[in-house]
């Protein structure tokens, strides 16, 4: 079987002679793009050839207009501040009661609300119609019915102690916010657009309103691999056809495609009638072609990663590239990256591509700011003046600390030995190292300025260790030390900048 970007690129080299100076590439996402170059080059036999533009459906969205998309952070602060902030004279919407919560409790449903409006401009709703019938549903008294269990579980955590059988001020708290959502979602958009920035899909939703203004630069965009299209990539595709620049290249099988009845081609058989593609249905008759599939039974998931070893220590030809690991449960990733093996029935295995989401909660750096939190809260008794001998031996003992001080062992081996279930920062700060950990503090600046540098030498420690050493699954992990020192450095950043006001 071709790989489909291998027969993409064999179509596209054809058509333009192997000249895409005036041609850009858009996929779904940058990964595809590096394994299309090298496609490409194969075409032109190793010769050296000019590079087509490559570039994501987000970006030529970005490259048309002039807000640009805001911190995740910010966007919450900022939808927080328009929460909490009572009715201007100047509104002619309903009227803001002045909230109390704090921005603790509103985070995690800020950022539902944010990719609830997210959805609305990426599908270009009417959000005041929208709104308008959840507010009628509710006055009907069929909302409550709407609501499965793990809503009503969020909606609990934002207003504690919510009933949706009592009639308590809670509830009340609830059904206003219900009714404002649109004012919300009206002044939020309005707000931002004042700053220049905006959520992903307000910055689409602007451009396609905007259609006459889009400029497509290049003399022909070639669209390859994509699947679901949301309203505004669908309009994108329609003004880039109209104007004879797209060309389109769906990966597929007809043996979904072509029955009707199956689900898993709904839309695709939509895309190729709006869209035609460019390759030949002769291409997409894969599922059709004899397969060597070899079957093995285990008791359970875990069971089945650890046979990986096996497999590749027997089947493992070398070539990583044309080598696949799919996952059914996304959970069972990190187990995955554990199994597999540096080497493999003789081949060295450097590299791999992790396409799933590797969750960060999942790693150990989150753990570690996540007891660093603890250390700071829950781990500091005011009455002994002085941190609380569990959350500190937690932290003496986990791998990143105990790699970054000599001491980790020896220090909690003699709080135990010593019974001192209150032991004090002096006699915490036995190095350098640990007395960015151990430093007592309410401000939050001067915390996150410290995580930045604890976080900054645990990725010295693991830079500086030797390539060997290092599984494949821990050179993801370095990457997630790396993401959680931006992001703390982001938000210092825009505390000084005062972006972001954060409670003590």
């Amino acid at each position: 079987m071709i790989p489909f970007l291998k027969l993409v690129a064999r179509d596209v080299y054809e058509k333009f002679n192997g000249r895409f100076d005036d041609v850009a590439v858009v996929f779904p996402n940058k990964r595809a793009g590096l394994f299309f170059n090298r496609y490409l080059l194969e075409c032109s036999g190793n010769a050296p050839i000019w590079s087509p533009r490559y570039m994501t459906i987000n970006e030529l969205f970005l490259q048309n207009s002039e807000l640009a998309i805001g911190d995740p952070i910010l966007l919450v602060d900022r939808l927080y501040k328009l929460y909490v902030r009572p009715k201007r004279e100047d509104e002619s919407i309903e009227e803001y009661e002045k909230s109390v919560e704090t921005i603790d409790s509103f985070y995690y449903w800020g950022e539902m609300l944010i990719k609830d409006f997210d959805d609305i401009d990426k599908h270009l709703a009417n959000a005041k119609q929208l709104f308008a019938n959840i507010k009628d549903l509710r006055e009907l008294g069929t909302a409550k019915s709407v609501l499965d269990k793990e809503q009503i579980k969020a909606i609990e955590r934002f207003f504690k102690n919510f009933k949706p059988d009592e009639g308590t001020q809670l509830k009340e708290n609830f059904k206003q916010l219900w009714e404002r959502l649109f004012a919300i979602y009206t002044n939020f958009r309005e707000s931002l657009r004042k700053e220049g920035i905006a959520y992903e899909g307000m910055l689409f939703r602007d451009v396609i309103e905007k259609s006459d203004d889009i400029v497509l630069e290049y003399d022909k965009y070639i669209f390859v691999g994509f699947n679901a299209l949301n309203d505004v990539e669908t309009a994108m595709f329609k003004i880039a056809k109209e104007r004879g620049k797209a060309l389109f290249y769906w990966d597929y099988d007809v043996h979904y495609v072509n029955n009707r009845q199956h689900e898993a081609g709904h839309f695709m058989r939509s895309n190729l009638e709006r869209f035609p593609n460019e390759l030949g249905k002769e291409n997409y008759n894969n599922l059709a072609t004899e397969k060597s599939v070899t079957v093995v039974q285990t008791n359970n998931d875990s069971t089945g990663v650890r046979y990986i070893d096996q497999w590749l220590n027997k089947n493992f030809t070398g070539n990583g590239v044309e080598t696949a690991i799919v996952l059914c449960d996304e959970t069972m990733l990190a187990p995955t990256l554990h199994a597999i093996p540096n080497e493999a029935n003789g081949y060295r295995i450097e590299h791999m591509n992790v396409t799933m989401g590797f969750p960060l909660n999942n790693t150990p750096i989150f753990g570690l700011v996540k007891q660093l939190v603890d250390l700071q809260t829950r781990g500091w008794s005011a009455k002994h003046n002085a941190f609380i001998l569990t959350n500190v031996s937690n932290i003496l003992k986990h791998p990143y600390i105990v790699q970054g001080s000599e001491n980790c062992r020896k220090l909690r081996d003699m709080l135990i030995e010593k019974n001192v279930f209150f032991p004090s920062e002096e006699m915490l700060c036995a190095d350098d190292f640990l007395k960015t950990i151990f430093c007592r503090t309410t401000d939050n600046r001067e915390w996150l300025e410290g995580i930045s540098r604890l976080i900054y030498a645990i990725a010295m420690n693991q830079h500086n260790r030797e390539e060997g050493e290092q599984a494949l699954y821990e050179k993801l992990f370095v990457e997630a030390i790396f993401k959680v020192y931006t992001q703390a450095k982001r938000l210092v950043k825009m505390i000084d900048t005062g972006e972001l006001q954060m409670q003590q």
